[in-house]
């Protein structure tokens, strides 16, 4: 059944990400940026099904499902404060791939304190980090060091689905690196 689907698709966030993670390994393999055209219209079949379907899965899981319960009940309680939340946990995702010491079963706010400034020293810190990867990939693209501007931008395409730009059930997840640290 249709509703059977959308749970298995739903149990996988990273899963919507494909399209653009496939575009993304297209332009870094390409030698020009020109030819990502000839991959587009090669593969266009493929993106005309997959993006629809990206598209209906956001909208169904960040709007309309039955767990969207936390639509309007931002982490931290604001858009500002929620999104300040998201940066956050690029510090913390980086620090448990470094060093993953202290791993824990169930992340909420108890034992991941939210932040009460977007000034927070752990926003400003995931900022960094953030900043540092995208930083990272560009001076990789122009240096044409295609294995690591297409692993560090496969990280951060992938981790979108759980990057709170709609409030997610679970706050943080180690769970979450499985798919952006292939």
């Amino acid at each position: 059944s249709t509703e059977a689907l959308l749970r298995r698709i739903d149990a996988k966030e990273m899963v919507v990400t494909l399209p653009v993670v496939l575009a993304w390994a297209a332009a870094c393999r390409a030698p020009h940026w020109s030819d990502l055209g000839t991959h587009l219209r090669r593969w266009w079949p493929v993106y005309a099904v997959a993006i629809p379907a990206v598209v209906a899965f956001v909208a169904w899981r960040g709007v309309l499902a039955s767990h969207a319960h936390l639509q309007g009940q931002w982490w931290g309680g604001s858009p500002q404060l929620n999104y300040a939340t998201s940066v956050m946990l690029y510090a913390r995702y980086v620090w448990i791939v470094l060093w993953p010491s202290r791993l824990v079963g169930d992340y909420f706010p108890t034992t991941i304190e939210l932040p009460a400034s977007p000034l927070d020293p752990m926003v400003l810190a995931g900022a960094a980090v953030y900043i540092a990867l995208v930083a990272t990939m560009v001076v990789a693209l122009r240096r044409r060091w295609r294995a690591t501007a297409f692993g560090i931008g496969w990280f951060l395409v992938t981790m979108l689905p759980v990057s709170h730009i709609f409030p997610h059930h679970e706050l943080f997840a180690e769970h979450y690196l499985y798919l952006p640290l292939i």
